[in-house]
């Protein structure tokens, strides 16, 4: 058993759903934080089961499926990279939204256990079904390990890529619980691409060059505080989700 930032998984099992919270003090964002003692907001570690409905929606639709099994290794992806990033660099924002990561691909499986849809993700790191994710991972590993400043892009690009295949896949779905998921991890994944981008203009004088949402999203994005609150239903209503 690892404990990673606010929450433990076995590397060993194939289910990386949560587990048991080793912490529960609250994190707290500030603008006056120091850059390399980066901490993840709470509520970017998604527990896809205060989210769900009581029982399964609907029968889900080939679109939907594809799209789960895809974001199950996209957000598995994230985490190996960070991880991989921290072992070269040691910065603790890596490890830190890591640990995020590992929520997030947990609240996909959560859902493909839920569906009855068989879990394409390696229990080893590194290591994709998905070809075109396997050669991304191969490219990001590559870009980061080449130096700090190449490991801050390569964070910001996947929280990048990763907002528009939310999008993507959020205009497929009409399903609550995948909906609610989805867009729990785009929120996160927007609050790390604040903090990536944070890094890129500490360390070089520039915002981050956005390469799969529009500039004009990225540029409402960073010039926004960090999003925090529970998940929101369909119509405006709350689900149950952390505060």
């Amino acid at each position: 058993m690892v404990a990673v930032g606010f929450w433990s998984y076995s590397a060993s099992e194939k289910d990386f759903s949560l587990q048991q919270k080793v912490e529960t003090a609250p994190v707290v964002v500030s603008e006056t934080d120091e850059l390399d003692n980066y901490q993840v907001a709470e509520i970017d570690y998604v527990d896809a089961v205060s989210l769900l409905g009581t029982e399964a929606s609907d029968l889900l639709t080939p679109a939907e499926i594809n799209g789960l099994v895809f974001m199950r290794e996209e957000e598995k992806l994230a985490r190996d990279v960070y991880l991989a990033l921290y072992d070269k660099w040691g910065v603790n924002i890596f490890n830190n939204i890591s640990a995020s990561e590992q929520t997030h691909t947990g609240a996909v499986l959560t859902l493909l256990q839920r569906y009855g849809i068989a879990d394409p993700a390696s229990t080893e790191r590194g290591v994709f079904s998905d070809v075109t994710l396997q050669d991304l991972y191969n490219q990001l590993i590559a870009e980061g390990f080449e130096s700090k400043i190449g490991a801050f892009m390569v964070g910001a690009k996947i929280e990048d890529l990763d907002i528009r295949d939310l999008s993507i896949n959020l205009a497929k779905t009409e399903n609550y619980d995948i909906k609610t998921v989805y867009q729990s991890l785009q929120r996160s994944s927007r609050n790390h691409l604040r903090a990536f981008n944070r890094q890129l203009l500490n360390e070089t004088g520039s915002n981050y060059d956005p390469e799969f949402i529009s500039q004009a999203d990225f540029d409402a994005i960073i010039s926004s505080d960090v999003e925090r609150g529970s998940a929101q239903k369909q119509g405006g209503g709350q689900v149950k989700g952390r505060n």
